[in-house]
C-alpha cells in the first residue's frame, strides 16, 4: 500500500471544511477505494457483533474499541502490510481519519480536533492499532480474551507512556498479559503500576533483571499490592 499523508496544517484545513459543510463522507484517493470499503465493513461488523447502532457507539465505547481495534489491526497489518514505522507516522493516520473514514471517528468522539488530527496519542485509529499491537498474544482469540476486561482508561495508560525510545513491545505486552492473568481490574491500581514502570525505566533495563521481563513485570504488580498467587487465573 502506498500510504498517502496529511500534515497537521493541511489536516486543520480539511477538518474545518468538513465540519463547515457537515460532510463526513468525503472522496478519497482512488487507490484507497478498496481500503475504505474494507475498513467500513469491519466497523459495521463490530456494531453487528455488539448488536448496536451508530448512535450507541459512545455508550459501548470500550467494547467497540477493542473489538474493532483487533479487526483494524488485522486488516492493516495482514492485508495492507502496514509496518511499525508506517504506523508511527501520524500523517498517514491523519489521511485515513480525514479522507477515508471520518464518519466513524464522529460516531465515537463527535467533532473533536484532537481525535481527528491534532494530538497523535488521541487519534482514534492510530491509538487502536498500537493498543492491539502491544497486546497481541499469538492469536486473535488469545488477544481478545486478554483485552476484553480492560477499559478506555487502560488504553490511555498504555498509549500515553511511549518513553524516550518509543514503545517497548515485549514489556507492554507482558504488562497487559499480567493485568489479565492476575485479574487486575482496579483502575487506580493499574495506573500506579504504569507510573511505577515509567519511573523504574529511568534507571533499570527490564531485560537485564534476573528473570528478565517476566520477573520485572511481576515485581511491578507485587509492589502495587497485587497478590499474584491469590488472584492468578487458572
Amino acid at each position: 500500500m502506498n500510504w498517502l499523508k496529511l500534515n497537521k496544517a493541511k489536516s486543520k484545513i480539511c477538518f474545518e471544511e468538513m465540519n463547515k459543510s457537515n460532510n463526513f463522507n468525503p472522496d478519497c484517493d482512488e487507490s484507497y477505494k478498496e481500503f475504505k470499503i474494507d475498513i467500513l465493513k469491519e466497523f459495521y461488523e463490530t456494531l453487528k457483533e455488539l448488536n448496536i447502532r451508530e448512535e450507541d457507539v459512545k455508550v459501548k465505547a470500550y467494547e467497540v474499541d477493542y473489538i474493532f481495534g483487533i479487526k483494524l489491526y488485522k486488516l492493516l497489518t495482514y492485508k495492507y502490510c502496514m509496518s511499525e514505522n508506517e504506523a508511527g507516522n501520524d500523517d498517514i493516520w491523519r489521511y485515513i481519519q480525514l479522507k477515508v473514514c471520518p464518519q466513524i471517528i464522529k460516531y465515537r468522539y463527535g467533532i473533536s480536533e484532537d481525535r481527528y488530527y491534532k494530538m497523535p496519542t488521541r487519534m482514534w485509529l492510530e491509538t487502536l492499532w498500537w493498543y492491539v499491537f502491544l497486546g497481541w498474544r499469538d492469536s486473535e482469540e488469545n488477544t481478545k480474551e486478554i483485552l476484553k476486561g480492560n477499559t478506555t482508561d487502560t488504553i490511555l495508560n498504555i498509549i500515553d507512556r511511549t518513553g524516550r525510545y518509543g514503545y517497548r513491545k515485549d514489556l507492554f505486552n507482558e504488562i497487559l498479559y499480567k493485568k489479565y492473568l492476575y485479574n487486575v481490574t482496579d483502575r487506580d491500581q493499574f495506573r500506579k503500576i504504569m507510573t511505577l514502570n515509567t519511573m523504574k525505566l529511568q534507571v533499570i533495563d527490564p531485560y537485564l533483571v534476573n528473570g528478565g521481563i517476566q520477573e520485572y513485570v511481576d515485581e511491578l504488580f507485587k509492589e502495587n499490592g497485587v497478590k499474584i498467587n491469590e488472584f492468578r487465573r487458572s
